[in-house]
């Protein structure tokens, strides 16, 4: 739609021109007009001049305070061009309405601009002073002409975009500072109402290093369930660790607070249990230098014999402790030992020892060659265990053969027999024979049992044994070769 003052295409349905502000008319169609007749705007132009107003009215007068730099040249202009309008005021209307009725809106009233920029910017904090001043250019532009009324719109619109940019501006820093605003009173509020423990939880306090009962008043004011464990500590005896949850922390009221009190570190009481047993309290009291020393006992491998120091001693985790365990008795390892070592390695066992010889070239001749029960196998204190001397084979024999002779007292040679006087000499020969000499006398018996008697001789003769050390026979050495 196009405005009848200034020719400037508006939008449809508008009803005042978006340049001028100048009235635009009804989107309705315009009814017919016969001769004579004259438009709605044109009677609004012809009401506008018949006012009887003098131009030159205080209504119509630009205050010059109210208009400052730019402005007041443009108001300057508005007044020169005053002084050169006629002084008739009727012919001015008339010359105004003799211009084709085209230029009737250009000196209508501008209050429609005054009603488009006060519903525009009455938001904008310089909204009524804009107002205002268009409202004094306007009424000099109405005075002033088509000239006048041009420089006025131009000085209206320069004014509205500076108006709008300004405006626009100012509430976008405006609207950015109280979300700025708010934002900071509303973490402000919650640091504040949290530090005040308002919501959130209550701050667990420390407790640490006071006593049980201090430490559990405490915690009480404050709406916590208290509940206690003891921990093993070098500290002081009965004072809190610390807590779970820690401190510092918050926790809702009426949550539960674990105290961790300090309890001595005690010797338990060991003796009669078995060796896991006892390392097992031991590493739950939290002692660090624990010896493990064996003993030969009867009673069962591994039993605690002794602690020390005894059971319900005190002391930090560094304190020396010695557990005595039981290690049952068995015989010793003694083969190759000397005759004279082996018994004593047997003795020191606990054992009761018993000496035998064996014929065994594997070992030198008088060193253990084993024993009975054998090396290694538990026996208890007390028993006997027999070890072996190892002896060669003419060794074996000839001792046979003396012990036999030297305790006999009588000898009976290839069905003879002789009275053993002495035994002269024993001498190993081969495999299981030693030749023997002694001195004795041949005895007989007559029927009445009578017994006679030679002259004491020198006899010479065999012993055979078989592999069991048994004797096999004793033979007179001339009856041999």
């Amino acid at each position: 739609m196009k405005c009848p003052a200034c020719q400037t295409e508006n939008r449809d349905g508008a009803k005042f021109c978006d340049e001028c502000g100048a009235p635009l008319p009804s989107s309705q169609s315009s009814p017919i007009l016969t001769d004579g007749e004259t438009s709605h705007e044109e009677r609004e132009a012809d009401a506008f001049f018949e006012q009887d107003h003098d131009p030159t009215s205080e209504i119509f007068a630009i205050d010059e305070s109210d208009i400052v730099g730019d402005d007041r040249e443009r108001a300057h202009i508005v007044s020169e061009n005053d002084s050169e309008k006629p002084a008739d005021v009727g012919d001015h209307r008339s010359e105004k309405m003799g211009e084709a009725k085209l230029d009737s809106a250009k000196t209508c009233d501008l209050s429609g601009l005054k009603q488009m920029v006060d519903a525009e910017y009455s938001s904008y904090e310089d909204g009524a002073e804009i107002t205002r001043k268009m409202e004094a250019v306007g009424r000099a532009a109405t005075t002033a002409g088509a000239d006048g009324q041009n420089q006025a719109r131009s000085y209206i619109a320069n004014d509205e975009k500076k108006a709008k940019r300004k405006g626009h501006k100012k509430h976008v820093r405006r609207v950015a500072i109280a979300a700025v605003a708010v934002v900071a009173v509303v973490a402000l509020a919650v640091g504040v109402t949290y530090s005040m423990e308002l919501w959130g939880g209550k701050t667990i306090p420390d407790v640490a290093g006071e006593s049980q009962a201090n430490a559990t008043y405490v915690l009480e004011e404050r709406g916590f369930v208290v509940k206690t464990s003891t921990v093993k500590s070098d500290d002081v005896e009965g004072i809190v660790l610390l807590t779970d949850p820690s401190i510092g922390t918050r926790a809702e009221a009426g949550a539960s607070v674990v105290v961790h009190i300090s309890a001595a570190r005690v010797v338990p009481d060991l003796v009669g249990k078995m060796r896991n047993e006892a390392e097992s309290l031991l590493s739950k009291e939290g002692f660090r230098r624990v010896s493990y020393v064996e003993f030969k006992s009867d009673e069962p491998a591994g039993t605690v014999l002794e602690v020390s120091p005894e059971a319900g001693t005190k002391g930090k985790a560094a304190l020396p402790i010695n557990v005595s365990v039981a290690v049952p008795y068995t015989v010793p390892h003694v083969a190759g030992m000397s005759s004279e070592d082996a018994q004593s390695a047997i003795a020191n066992e606990g054992y009761a020892v018993n000496v035998a010889t064996v014929i065994d070239d594997s070992y030198t001749e008088g060193c253990a060659a084993y024993t009975e029960p054998a090396e290694g196998e538990e026996l208890k204190s007390g028993e006997t265990v027999t070890v072996y001397i190892a002896v060669s084979r003419a060794t074996k024999f000839e001792g046979m053969a003396w012990d036999y002779l030297t305790s006999a007292q009588t000898v009976d040679i290839d069905g003879e027999s002789y009275e053993i006087l002495s035994v002269d000499d024993v001498a190993f020969t081969s495999n299981s024979t030693c030749e023997f000499v002694i001195t004795a006398r041949f005895v007989t018996y007559s029927a009445n049992g009578i017994k006679a008697e030679s002259e004491p001789q020198s006899v010479r003769g065999y012993i055979t044994y078989d592999d069991d050390g048994s004797i096999l026979a004793i033979q007179n050495a001339s009856n041999v070769f």
